[in-house]
């Protein structure tokens, strides 16, 4: 699921979505910097489409619980994460992202719910402050 952020800048659209997150009741539990990863392990002088881009992993205890008591597979759900990213060829459009979980149970419902209402957030409160 891809929510462009018309209006804003990377360093607002990152704090907003931390503190949507923290605003949840949830804590970030890592932040992947993902550009960078890639800069490193891309060889020398291999460029990345990215200009920034980190992943923010995060999780609902309640929500884990739910999900893996409706199926234990659904474990590889966990943690959820939203990623933010600035690409070179449009280094003015800043982009969220998350994976959806679908709707198949009511636990996955609720996480796509959660990651939808999260972003959403994140997106309004960035163009507020910018």
């Amino acid at each position: 699921m891809t929510y462009a952020i018309p209006g804003s800048d990377y360093p607002t659209a990152r704090d907003a979505l931390i503190e949507v997150i923290e605003a949840e009741g949830l804590v970030v539990g890592a932040v992947l910097p993902f550009n960078q990863m890639l800069q490193r392990t891309g060889g020398e002088g291999a460029a990345t489409p990215f200009l920034k881009a980190e992943i923010f992993q995060f999780c609902s205890a309640a929500l884990a619980w739910r999900m893996v008591t409706e199926d234990p597979a659904q474990i590889a759900l966990c943690p959820l994460s939203i990623a933010i990213y600035v690409t070179a060829a449009e280094p003015e459009r800043v982009v969220m992202v998350y994976r959806s979980p679908g709707s198949a149970t009511p636990a996955r419902a609720k996480a796509q719910a959660l990651l939808f209402k999260l972003v959403e957030r994140a997106g309004e409160l960035a163009k507020l402050r910018w």
